[in-house]
């Protein structure tokens, strides 16, 4: 590629994958290009809370920028953030540090930043200075991309994001994240699990008794037993969700959403510890839609209790971007639950070349790290993107 481009780099790892993000920007003109990939990474058991992921890391991000003619020697700036990674080790500590260091193997001479939880970027060389306290507000920062392009379209509202496995909640006040990050940010993932503004309801993985232990339909109750299956099941045969799109983002084929139909109506029979003979698919389509909207009020009244206590001016003029594989799926209709009204949603476009939709955790990010280089705002729009 030319040297009339600038070349940024978005990570988002999590437990066994990473998501990437390449911005181009071409310096004549300004017009930046995009594209991005969710990819396996391995991570090899060493010992007990001791894990090894610098040949997975490496390999996933050489292959994704060879598929662009590029290498890593093209990439001017790069920026992490990590879903969860940090849970593999026996510390957040360990996995930050651990992680520096392998990233500072695989970029040796690029501009390497670490993104705390209110969004101030850390030089790589930095890292290796931060305390056993400081560490965890590196910890589940993939929040901070979808925030991040919040800031740039409204003053006031929500930051929304869910993934495969949790949900970020994340107020924007005066077009700043979360207060609250910023006055106590070795705090900050603690308060989120608090306040419900991190929760561990996703679009894939959750699994169905976490959102319920029992479910009506017209012939009675059902438990639901601690076998259960999760909510990809849901997705499937409520259909919701397609399987071309929310497969990228899932490494284990155990996890992924299955295109037999009757596979999904199997797991969703035994998690109410009956088989597919016991129990009609009518009644079991019923099951799954009686979970879900059970979900969605779940959903609706914790960012009910967010907004309530958060020192919003009015309720009428709040924005909220929905991102992620669940925006439409399940983030619209929770807050059109909680009273939000239609024209108060903003959601990215569901481009079905590129997807970049689903990734917002590495593009709001590679767009932060492009301003650090070019020292003035980017504009957003997703529009402008090709894959």
């Amino acid at each position: 590629m030319s040297n009339n481009f600038i070349n940024t780099l978005g990570i988002d790892l999590s437990i066994g994958k990473v998501k990437l993000c390449l911005l181009s920007l071409d310096k004549e003109n300004k017009f930046i290009t995009g594209a991005w990939t969710s990819l396996p990474v391995e991570f090899e058991y060493i010992d007990e809370k001791n894990y090894e992921f610098s040949k997975g890391l490496s390999i996933a991000i050489e292959a994704f920028l060879k598929h662009h003619n590029l290498n890593v020697e093209s990439i001017k700036s790069t920026i992490f953030c990590t879903g969860g990674a940090y849970y593999m080790f026996k510390s957040f500590i360990d996995g930050l540090i651990y992680t520096a260091s392998v990233l500072k193997m695989i970029f040796n001479r690029q501009k390497v930043y670490f993104i705390r939880c209110d969004g101030k970027l850390f030089k790589l060389r930095e890292i290796f200075d931060i305390s056993e306290k400081e560490a965890s507000a590196f910890n589940s920062t993939n929040f901070l991309g979808t925030s991040i392009l919040a800031t740039k379209i409204f003053d006031e509202g929500l930051a929304i994001d869910m993934g495969t496995i949790s949900t970020s909640i994340i107020p924007i006040i005066n077009r700043e994240i979360d207060p609250n990050a910023k006055l106590n940010p070795s705090g900050y993932t603690k308060h989120r699990y608090i306040t419900g503004k991190h929760i561990w309801y996703g679009s894939m993985h959750t699994p169905l008794n976490y959102i319920t232990t029992s479910v009506k339909t017209n012939k009675g109750f059902y438990n639901l037993i601690l076998r259960s299956c999760s909510t990809n099941t849901l997705c499937n045969i409520l259909g919701i969700l397609p399987s071309s799109v929310a497969n990228v983002h899932v490494s284990n084929k155990n996890s992924k959403i299955q295109d037999d139909d009757n596979l999904s109506y199997i797991q969703m029979a035994e998690t109410l510890g009956l088989d597919i003979y016991s129990i009609s698919k009518e009644e079991l389509y019923e099951v799954a839609k009686n979970i879900y909207y059970i979900m969605i009020y779940k959903l609706s009244e914790i960012i009910r209790n967010i907004v309530n206590n958060t020192n919003f001016s009015s309720f009428e003029n709040l924005k909220v971007l929905s991102c992620g594989l669940g925006q439409n799926a399940f983030i619209v209709p929770a807050l059109l639950n909680a009273g939000f009204d239609k024209s108060q949603i903003i959601t990215i476009e569901e481009d079905k070349e590129s997807n970049l939709w689903t990734a917002t955790s590495v593009y709001g990010l590679a767009i932060k790290a492009m301003e650090d280089i070019i020292k003035e705002p980017l504009n957003v729009d997703f529009k402008d993107l090709n894959s």
